[in-house]
């Protein structure tokens, strides 16, 4: 009985990781929204309060390579 439910087990991760696999796929839709994110990311790591003064410089130098 072990046997079968094994099966119905392995089963049901192979299409929940087929399922998953389709969603990510038809979330990238253009290359400018990955570098709107890595924008947002630095702008949060530049918010932070205890950020040195030359990791300052590097995210905003990154930041305006990005285009923001």
């Amino acid at each position: 009985m072990s046997s079968m439910d094994d099966k119905i087990r392995r089963s049901k991760e192979q299409q929940h990781a087929e399922g998953h696999g389709e969603k990510r796929k038809s979330g990238y839709s253009s290359s400018s929204s990955g570098s709107s994110s890595q924008i947002d990311r630095i702008n949060a790591e530049l918010a932070k309060p205890n950020l040195s003064d030359s990791a300052r410089k590097a995210l905003q130098e990154k930041k305006r390579k990005l285009g923001g």
